[in-house]
């Protein structure tokens, strides 16, 4: 398959070949990603972004040192390329989930994971999905929209993939900081005797300890009836 999705962009065959080396590998951490994903909702529901910061910081320098280690071959390492990028990536995503385990297994949280209560709940997955399916349509379709641009301009010059995929990455470097930002000022839980009672809404720019809430009934009460509506529109 990767071959394929990479001949939509160029037709340089070492190129392709890079690609799919690295791609096998990274896809080899993928259950790495999803657990460390699942961590970080977990930290920044129950408020501990310093924690989630921390982690994040660990798994992004592992990665920026092993990079030039891996990719050029310093010390005993030998010199792997594109697998050594691929491999720096995912020690780093390990790291990064081992510092979530690590906090998560020696202090007391809120809201505490059990396998007996990982359950199929067909009705509550339809739920949760008639929700989350509109954000994963918004993270995945400028992914789609990148994908379709570089396969237009691949037709006519390489150089035309480069500078998109420069103008994409510093792009995504400012807006990064932009959305921490604005998830910093909202959406922020508020938690009272160990208990969530609500999310902030919004906050004052002047006074940023002060500002606007809904409380957590609320919240799922309105959820629950867009849920059901949705549902018996789908149906």
């Amino acid at each position: 398959m990767m071959p394929g999705f990479l001949r939509l962009f160029t037709g340089d065959e070492a190129v392709i070949a890079l690609g799919v080396r690295y791609s096998s590998i990274a896809f080899f951490f993928a259950p790495v990603i999803m657990a460390e994903l699942c961590f970080e909702k977990l930290f920044q529901a129950i408020g501990r972004m310093n924690e989630t910061m921390a982690a994040l910081l660990c798994g992004s320098i592992t990665n920026i040192i092993l990079d030039p280690v891996l990719i050029f071959g310093r010390g005993p390492c030998p010199m792997l390329g594109s697998s050594g990028a691929a491999l720096a990536t995912g020690i780093g995503q390990c790291v990064t989930l081992s510092v979530y385990l690590m906090i998560y297994c020696t202090h007391r949280f809120p809201v505490q994971l059990r396998l007996s209560c990982i359950k199929p709940d067909w009705r509550l997955d339809a739920k949760l999905y008639s929700i989350g399916v509109p954000a994963i349509l918004n993270l995945a379709l400028p992914s789609v929209l990148v994908s379709f641009l570089n396969s237009l301009l691949a037709a006519y010059s390489q150089g035309y993939v480069v500078i998109l995929g420069i103008y994409y990455k510093l792009q995504t470097f400012l807006y990064l900081p932009a959305g921490g930002i604005v998830q910093g000022m909202s959406g922020s839980p508020i938690i009272q005797d160990g208990r969530l009672v609500g999310a902030v809404t919004h906050v004052f720019i002047e006074d940023t300890a002060k500002g606007y809430g809904i409380f957590a009934d609320e919240m799922y009460s309105k959820t629950s009836e867009l849920a059901e509506s949705t549902i018996e529109n789908a149906g």
